[in-house]
């Protein structure tokens, strides 16, 4: 579970981190193969799983009306973390602007 752990410190949510993990390890799997596999129960597996495919993490194969969830490349997780980087240091300026307007703000202080 090393691997799951690692997943979980590179940004997903738990619950997240043990459904990428499954399906990592496992290939595309139904919902209920990833419920048995996570622990995690099915009604609450449908709002996460919407939320993965939302940010581009799973994508669904349907086949004779059932969906079976998959990953994308694992080298996309890669990517949209670059691609967040890449956001935040185009941010930087503006953002330390701000910071340091709000940071140079007269303060009174009292000191006994």
């Amino acid at each position: 579970m090393i691997l799951e752990e690692q997943i979980k410190k590179i940004g997903l949510p738990e619950n997240q981190a043990k459904i990428y993990f499954s399906l990592l390890e496992n290939g595309p799997l139904y919902l209920q193969e990833i419920s048995k596999n996570t622990n995690i129960k099915r009604t609450t597996l449908y709002a996460i799983i919407d939320k993965m495919i939302e940010n581009g993490l799973l994508e669904i194969e349907i086949k004779s009306n059932k969906k079976k969830y998959y990953i994308k490349d694992p080298k996309f997780l890669l990517a949209q973390l670059k691609e967040r980087k890449y956001l935040l240091e185009a941010l930087m300026p503006q953002m330390l602007d701000v910071f340091k307007k709000k940071s140079t703000v007269n303060k009174i202080r009292f000191y006994d």
